[in-house]
């Protein structure tokens, strides 16, 4: 099963750069690119994830809104970083920006997941095992 890619596509990500083009056809930039990062760093999430939620698939719009965003948010920034680094010339203050947010939800994500996932049923029923949630 693919990892729960929370809704993040092309056109989500585009929205990180309303000013310019990266997206233009005479870009290294293209959908099947955009669909490749967001299957990749999906994969990367989902693997920070398991040890607190081994099945993504629960994180939905319904049953975890809050989770789903924050899962949405830090996903869109990753690929929104690539696209970034690979472009060139994006402003470099605003790429900094960026990776300083992404790190920080991601520690956040590996480091206290509740903080994350509180929202989740299935998360609070599987409590159990040998993973810390007081993190």
């Amino acid at each position: 099963m693919a990892a729960n890619t929370y809704g993040v596509t092309y056109s989500t990500v585009q929205q990180f750069f309303p000013s310019a083009i990266p997206f233009a056809a005479a870009s290294r930039v293209d959908d099947a690119l955009v669909t490749s990062w967001i299957a990749n760093i999906s994969e990367d999430l989902r693997a920070d994830l398991y040890p607190a939620m081994p099945n993504d698939a629960d994180i939905t719009t319904t049953q975890a809104p809050v989770a789903y965003g924050f899962m949405s948010r830090l996903l869109a920034l990753g690929v929104a970083i690539k696209i970034a680094q690979l472009g060139g010339g994006a402003d470099t203050l605003f790429v900094e920006q960026l990776i300083a947010e992404f790190d920080e939800k991601r520690k956040r994500l590996r480091d206290a997941p509740r903080s994350v996932l509180s929202d989740l049923s299935t998360f609070n029923k599987n409590r159990g095992g040998t993973v810390s949630l007081d993190r």
